[in-house]
């Protein structure tokens, strides 16, 4: 079976010809009535436990620093190969592992997520790490017991190191992210004290928020490190694919 048609039986769309992931984004965006523009206007943070939403004011994609980031790896292969290194946040879990939601803005993040881990995620190095765990641990047992099963292989980074906790405080002490939201903090700082090229998640309140990104990002440069690009599958695949 081909890739197109593999891709396109997991996300319930009609049989159609061989004609790569491009296609088949597009067929999700039509499939949802998203055609004329990204799907980003007033979206919402999914509980990553259960999936309940809440209401945001995200806006724009951010994807000029993840544009930059795949420049460089594939012209000058960067010290670790040309394979991007993704840290999976918890949220991205949820919507690779939740039941086929009835809300069509949920059920198209879903579409879009399973999208990426069938033809992306087997082009980067995937990392999660304990946050990640234990955050998808919570929540009704069975959504749980999905998402520890799809993320428990992955490869971990140490989220409780020495760096990784004064990297995160100093993002709650600056307000780069609110005081209320530790574990967001620290799946930023895990991100950034290991390196990562990409942290990839659904949280569009707290994370993948141009309003809130300057701030992280100056907060995580200015302590020494490299700020991952912080955003969505969908932004990930606009800047892949167009």
């Amino acid at each position: 079976m081909t890739k197109s048609r593999r891709l396109g039986g997991l996300l319930g769309l009609p049989r159609v010809k061989p004609c790569g992931s491009q296609h088949l984004w597009n067929q999700v965006r039509v499939l949802f009535n998203f055609t004329n523009q990204p799907f980003n206007n007033q979206r919402g943070k999914r509980n990553e436990k259960d999936n309940e939403k809440t209401d945001t004011g995200r806006d724009a994609p951010c994807c000029r620093i993840v544009s930059r980031r795949l420049f460089l790896r594939r012209e000058g292969g960067g010290v670790m190969g040309d394979r991007l290194r993704v840290y999976c946040e918890t949220s991205f879990w949820s919507y690779l592992t939740g039941r086929p939601s009835a809300d069509r803005k949920a059920a198209y993040w879903q579409s879009l997520t399973k999208l990426w881990w069938e033809d992306v995620a087997q082009k980067c190095d995937v990392f999660i790490s304990q946050h990640v765990l234990n955050e998808a641990s919570d929540g009704n047992p069975e959504l749980a017991r999905r998402r520890i099963e799809a993320c428990h292989d992955m490869e971990m980074v140490d989220g409780t190191t020495p760096d990784v906790d004064a990297l995160a405080k100093r993002l709650l002490a600056t307000h780069a992210v609110p005081g209320s939201e530790v574990t967001d903090a620290y799946h930023i700082a895990t991100a950034a004290v290991h390196n990562m090229d990409v942290l990839l998640t659904w949280n569009c309140r707290h994370m993948a928020n141009r309003f809130a990104l300057p701030k992280t990002i100056s907060v995580v440069n200015a302590a020494g490190y490299s700020c991952p690009a912080i955003v969505t599958p969908e932004d990930f695949l606009k800047e892949e694919l167009e």
